[in-house]
């Protein structure tokens, strides 16, 4: 009894855990309403727990559901919860892949084009870059390189008496 009811809270759990990772996707409108659903369903199903476990549930852990039908299912000591869990998931499940169906699958043509003109863009970076690099030294090698004095500063005259 308390295997199955144990077994049933991890269900609910797992499908709550997966329903709040695909609402944080970019179909997050589809997930919320079955994000409710099975919050309203594991709190029934602790509840439903508790009660197995100790007998009776404190009045301070007391949840009062609107929609009575979920706890009264939750309140069951068959296995029909257990099932019930069980179908919610492949449900949450089917209707994941469902909704990954609608989106367009990812061209691989494109992709590799896009990630080869990225590396091209690089090369060509790099390049430009040794280029500036290589006419930067240049420019300033001729700029500051030294030169023989041409000798025409002073007349030749003036250079013969001191030679």
């Amino acid at each position: 009894m308390y295997f199955i009811a144990t077994l049933t809270t991890l269900v609910y759990i797992i499908c709550l855990i997966m329903l709040i990772r695909f609402a944080f996707s970019r179909t997050f409108l589809y997930w919320i309403f079955p994000l409710i659903i099975s919050a309203a369903l594991l709190v029934g199903q602790v509840e439903s727990l508790i009660v197995s476990v100790g007998g009776t549930v404190p009045e301070q852990l007391r949840i009062q559901l609107p929609i009575g039908l979920f706890s009264d299912i939750a309140r069951t000591r068959l296995a029909f919860p257990l099932l019930f869990s069980i179908l919610f998931m492949c449900m949450i499940i089917t209707f994941h892949h469902a909704v990954d169906a609608r989106r367009p699958p990812v061209s691989r043509r494109k992709k590799m084009m896009m990630k080869n003109y990225a590396a091209v863009q690089y090369v060509q970076m790099m390049e430009n870059n040794a280029i500036r690099t290589a006419d930067l030294r240049h420019s300033m090698a001729s700029h500051y390189r030294c030169t023989v004095p041409h000798g025409d500063r002073y007349p030749k005259s003036w250079e013969n008496l001191y030679d």
